[in-house]
């Protein structure tokens, strides 16, 4: 049990790490993304579609299952 706790301990502090990590990274990344300026006009107010028309379904008739009578001997 001692083991299981001190391998949770570590991940627990690689875990930490990661999130410090990601977190520097995430500010670094806001202020190279802040030097980029936008015209200033409204957004539109009617986002594009970017969804593929759904393909139609293949409707494929049922086939009957025979009956297996080597179950019953089972």
């Amino acid at each position: 049990m001692d083991r299981v706790t001190q391998q949770n301990a570590s991940l627990v502090q690689e875990s930490a790490a990661a999130a410090a990590a990601l977190e520097e990274q995430a500010s670094r990344l806001t202020q190279s993304v802040s030097t980029f300026r936008l015209a200033s006009r409204p957004a539109s107010t009617k986002p594009r579609d970017t969804r593929l028309p759904a393909a139609p379904s293949a409707s494929y008739p049922r086939q009957s299952i025979e009956q297996d009578t080597n179950w019953e001997t089972f």
